[in-house]
């Protein structure tokens, strides 16, 4: 393990406030139960949270009112003791105290009131709070604690539009909503390369973290030298967050991690309060493990700085799952499908500046769905254009607008022998333009049906267009005397082909999954290139990784049981029985890393595994 590699933590915090006795019953003896227990290669605990009260006794920032003794020394302490490396959670443009204080440097919207979020006031980036308190603060945690290096919170997800006197100011002003967007995200990159350069020159082994950064909150190429890359996924519905979030972080190639909420809390939709179960955990766990990220789960702190008194028995066996898989960490994913990322056409249709806000909804519901019929899948992000080729397939969901040089990029992959796939009645308009084809939309939005070879229907709503002519057809209604118009046409293109998929079929799918449409878009998918791995079971993810002697390939299963809002905890994933899997590659050799027993056979230039029962997650070494 390197020094500083973030496989397996557990993250504590609480957003200290004046109310509580912090540290009175702090003590090493229940912290040390957790790295017992769960054996952890790195702990992350609090400092800073969003009220900006810190909870140790700092010098230089606003320590809250109740301290007995000094918390933070005894986590560090115990870290140490331990030999493990320990990063503090610090909120950054959260800070409810610093804006009491500091009313000039708030972050204000177009009626000059304060902008907020998680229920603190947004600090603006062009202030003094950075080098008045922040920066104050990190090397104080770095000289005086000795801590490896800072979880930022609060950080790009809390950026908004600013129009406070100061901003006005720097941004020299008025300016378009758009040119508004891009001059804050130009200013937030400017604040974290400013904290990480700043930081470097103190204490060059200090480790600078940003909780989305460079994720698919920020899908840029990576200007800041983060030394990792992570972030906090939706604690409900979480394998499926993991399944999206994981791959956008891939995408960029640097190291990265992802934390679960070890809990659902009061964020959840009807107030459930619980801990997640060892099994739920495992296949949160199991998502991020086989895309090659490092996993965390946060542990609520009690509100005076303890680490809750627990037998900790699901960390104990949430880390053997984890341990058991450490081969996974670090090796990049292989993939025959780039599920395309626009940062252009995603910012444009997002009224705040990071947080997505439906505005990647497109692109997680065609994710999925090619995922559902069981291709493998990256995301590439649009500064990626010269790793196109890396893919059979290159999958456009509903981005529109994108800058010319991009669109050439695409049709020239198309036309160089790659299959370049169009989702969305606009980007079939768009593109088929651009190729000498007048297809039209149909007027409004609508609702249309697809047929399935069992005889089934299943609507999909958005809009559509007329690609003229196809293989198959929508339904005006579920009534097979009600054929509309093509539902999907493939056109040689030079070397290559283009597929027209003329509805807008990742954003209907991001809010209703079915069977029919996953097999729509595998039908579509098989006709330009079939599948290089084959599963006879449904509801298995699959991912592949490049490791030194081969391939790894992963199967997670999805099953979930009942889980869902009125069932967010689940304890139980039930097993898949006899999945065979049928790779076509010329591999010789196949091992089950995860030790279960499985059976292959060479067949016409590739291999067939027959695996009994998949639990949860297996890991094959192909080789």
């Amino acid at each position: 393990m390197g020094k500083h590699e973030r496989f397996w933590g557990l993250h504590f915090d609480f957003h200290a406030e004046d109310k509580e006795e912090i540290g009175i019953r702090t003590n090493q003896e229940d912290i040390e139960a957790y790295i017992r227990a769960a054996r952890p290669t790195f702990l992350q605990c609090d400092t800073k949270g969003h009220p900006g009260i810190s909870s140790y006794p700092t010098k230089v920032g606003r320590p809250a009112a109740h301290l007995h003794g000094d918390n933070l020394k005894i986590w560090c302490e115990t870290a140490r003791k331990h030999g493990l490396p320990i990063y503090a959670h610090y909120s950054s443009l959260l800070d409810g105290a610093y804006a009491k204080t500091h009313p000039e440097e708030v972050c204000l919207d177009e009626s000059g009131t304060p902008q907020k979020s998680a229920g603190q006031e947004i600090i603006s980036l062009f202030g003094s709070y950075v080098d008045n308190l922040m920066l104050p603060q990190l090397k104080e945690l770095a000289s005086d604690y000795g801590m490896t290096g800072v979880w930022i919170d609060g950080d790009c997800w809390a950026v908004r539009r600013d129009c406070s006197p100061l901003a006005m100011a720097a941004l020299h002003g008025p300016l378009t909503r758009e040119e508004h967007n891009r001059r804050m995200r130009e200013a937030y990159v400017a604040y974290l390369r400013h904290v990480t350069e700043e930081m470097r020159t103190y204490a060059p082994d200090f480790q600078v973290l940003s909780n989305w950064a460079y994720s698919s909150y920020q899908p840029e190429r990576p200007e800041v030298d983060l030394p990792s890359l992570s972030g906090d996924f939706s604690l409900v519905n979480s394998v499926h967050s993991a399944r999206y979030e994981g791959r956008c972080l891939a995408a960029q190639g640097k190291p990265w991690d992802l934390m679960t909420w070890g809990f659902v809390g009061r964020q959840h939709p009807i107030g459930v309060a619980a801990e997640k179960p060892d099994v739920q955990l495992y296949q949160e766990a199991a998502m991020v493990l086989s895309l090659g990220g490092g996993f965390e789960v946060y542990v609520s702190m009690n509100p005076d700085g303890s680490a809750p008194c627990s037998t900790c028995e699901r960390l104990r066996e949430v880390g053997d799952f984890v341990l058991a898989r450490r081969k996974n960490f670090g090796k990049p994913t292989v993939a025959q499908v780039g599920v395309f990322y626009s940062a252009d056409a995603r910012y444009r249709n997002s009224d705040k500046i990071y947080t997505p806000a439906g505005a990647t909804n497109s692109l997680i519901g065609a994710l999925n769905c090619v995922l559902d019929a069981q291709y493998t899948a990256d995301v590439l992000m649009e500064y990626q254009l010269d790793r196109l080729r890396r893919y059979d397939m290159i999958l456009i969901p509903e981005w529109t607008g994108m800058r010319e040089e991009v669109c050439q990029a695409l049709l020239q992959y198309a036309q160089e022998g790659g299959a370049l796939v169009l989702v969305g009645a606009d980007v079939c308009v768009e593109f088929g333009a651009k190729v000498g084809q007048r297809f039209e939309k149909l007027p409004g939005t609508g609702l249309q049906y697809l047929r399935h070879t069992d005889g089934g229907f299943a609507s999909v709503q958005g809009r559509f267009a007329d690609v003229i002519q196809g293989e198959d057809c929508f339904y005006s209604l579920n009534d097979l005397r009600d054929r509309s118009v093509p539902s999907y046409r493939i056109d040689a293109y030079r070397a290559g082909k283009i597929a027209y998929i003329p509805c807008d079929l990742g954003s209907y799918y991001c809010q209703c999954r079915s069977y029919i449409l996953s097999d729509y878009l595998k039908r579509i998918c098989t006709e330009l290139c079939p599948p290089v791995v084959e599963i006879n079971r449904e509801l298995i993810d699959l991912s592949m990784q490049r490791d030194d002697t081969g391939i790894l390939l992963n199967l997670v299963n999805m099953h979930q049981g009942r889980h869902d809002q009125m069932f967010p905890v689940y304890r139980e994933v039930i097993p898949v029985h006899d999945v065979e899997i049928t790779v076509h590659k010329p591999f010789r050799k196949v091992s089950a890393l995860t030790g279960e027993s499985v059976q292959w056979e060479l067949v016409d230039g590739g291999i067939r595994i027959h695996l009994p029962k998949l639990e949860i997650h297996t890991v094959l070494e192909l080789s």
